[in-house]
């Protein structure tokens, strides 16, 4: 049995020639390949319009002066940047070895009484020690580039820190400032210890489930220790320290596969 249906007699709906839908329009703008460059360039043009427009004189003659006598440091790290950019990688060192070197230096030219050839030799010799450190953990032993900078860094900050001194003008801290100062020291030391560990691990590609355990265990040990040595809870502090370094223990046996 067949059903006659009268399309004519059937209600007319209005189709709409342009449909207009803010997802899609957004979806389309984001699946170009120019949108990936564009993104970064307005942002930097709009923080420049923002700067421009809500600082007074700051187009004026004497503070683009001195803009431009300031750039010179900031144009090094850019370039150096572009070389790391320009080849697809990353490099989170790049700004504390640039302060590492210019520390070297002052260091060589206004305290040992260095010539300016060897103050310049010394302080690029700094430089490139660190990027060779950095190209044979990431390059050669397949570290990574983001893990191996972010530790050099960390490193050399630690290096530059240890051997500044502190200014006249430096207020004491409070009695929480000291211990969050002296917490954040202490972290910095033990990841020292940490990431070597968790490099070796992932050059000899080994992980079972006692080294994720270990890895999440040290990480949520070192928030631990942070917040109650902060607050100063002295017995709770030896703790955490302790669980953390039963879990950097645990990734030395994982080294040579005891766990």
């Amino acid at each position: 049995m067949s059903v006659q249906i009268d399309f004519a007699r059937l209600p007319r709906q209005r189709v709409p020639r342009f449909v207009l839908s803010p997802r899609r329009i957004l979806s389309d703008i984001l699946s170009k390949g120019w949108v990936e460059s564009a993104i970064p360039f307005i942002a930097f043009v709009i923080m420049v319009l923002g700067v421009v427009l809500g600082t007074k004189g700051y187009v004026t003659a004497t503070n683009l002066s001195n803009l431009t006598q300031y750039a010179a440091d900031g144009g090094l790290v850019v370039l150096a940047l572009l070389v790391v950019v320009a080849v697809g990688g990353i490099d989170l060192s790049v700004g504390s070895n640039f302060a590492m070197s210019a520390f070297a230096a002052l260091y060589a030219f206004h305290i040992l009484g260095w010539p300016v050839w060897a103050v310049l030799a010394f302080a690029l010799g700094c430089g490139a020690l660190v990027g060779v450190v950095n190209g044979a953990l990431a390059g050669l032993m397949g570290c990574g580039a983001l893990l191996t900078t972010l530790g050099t860094m960390i490193t050399v900050r630690g290096l530059f820190g240890s051997m500044a001194n502190p200014a006249r003008g430096d207020k004491p801290h409070s009695e929480w400032a000291n211990r969050l100062m002296f917490a954040h020291d202490n972290a910095v030391e033990n990841l020292v210890v940490f990431a070597p560990l968790v490099l070796i691990l992932a050059e000899l590609d080994y992980s079972t489930k006692w080294t994720a355990y270990a890895c999440a265990v040290y990480f949520w040990a070192r928030v631990a220790h942070l917040i109650v040595y902060t607050l100063g809870l002295p017995v709770f502090r030896t703790l955490a320290f302790t669980v953390g370094f039963i879990a950097q223990a645990i990734l030395a046996l994982a080294i040579f596969k005891i766990v």
